[in-house]
């Protein structure tokens, strides 16, 4: 469109010189915005490894450019154990995700889920943090106080984990609003997994228990039965 203005106005028998400077000016804009999408799509250099990994978890939401940013500012560690990732109503300083491994979810000192590979840890509270940050500072300038962890997270076995401090990368975030908005959509999507997992743990262990009421019924109705010897 601004190309064929361009064209136009430079081969007028008296070429319209501001008109052709402000449409070679949209074009250059919408040139270099085209340039960045392709970058910020194919230009990342990824390893298999994180290849992998991006069109396994994170391709719904990030672009290839936006998932090599994160990787920059996150610190791969390996967990034993036992480890606690967060405890229920305390400040967590930092967002995992778990490449190899599960941790188990207490919420009110109850097991409420699991949390598999592919799986954030975390998340709940660095959203709310994130959010009421964004409000106050628009509303008041003020910084909001820190929103403790939803639940006590314990690592089930050895674990892999992606771990991001959470102001380093609020502060990436703050620069890159269009990030900050597919980041917030597949921290959501987690979520809803997460909460429909741990409703379907609950129904599995009410199923259990009723289950378990049923057998100790049925075993004290039962009539026991002797057998004398002759």
């Amino acid at each position: 469109g601004y190309s064929g203005l361009v064209l136009f106005h430079s081969l007028h028998a008296k070429p319209l010189k501001i008109p052709m400077r402000w449409s070679a000016v949209f074009v250059l804009v919408n040139a270099g915005a085209a340039a960045f999408l392709v970058l910020d799509q194919w230009g990342a250099s990824l390893t298999q490894d994180e290849e992998t990994l991006f069109e396994n978890h994170f391709s719904e939401a990030l672009t290839r450019g936006q998932f090599y940013q994160l990787l920059q500012i996150a610190k791969e560690t390996e967990i034993p154990d036992g480890t606690i990732l967060t405890t229920e109503g305390q400040v967590s300083p930092n967002l995992y995700f778990i490449l190899e491994g599960q941790a188990k979810v207490y919420h009110k000192k109850t097991f409420a889920a699991y949390v598999d590979q592919g799986g954030f840890v975390n998340d709940v509270a660095f959203q709310q943090q994130h959010s009421k940050q964004q409000q106050q500072q628009e509303r008041q300038g003020k910084k909001d106080r820190h929103l403790g962890a939803y639940g006590t997270v314990v690592t089930n076995g050895d674990c892999k984990v992606l771990v991001w401090d959470q102001e380093e990368l609020r502060s990436r975030l703050a620069s890159r609003k269009d990030m900050d908005r597919n980041l917030k959509y597949l921290l959501s999507q987690h979520l809803m997994k997460s909460l429909l997992k741990q409703r379907e743990a609950r129904h599995a262990n009410a199923k259990d228990q009723e289950d378990t009421e049923s057998w100790y019924s049925a075993s004290s109705m039962s009539p026991t039965t002797t057998t004398s010897a002759v």
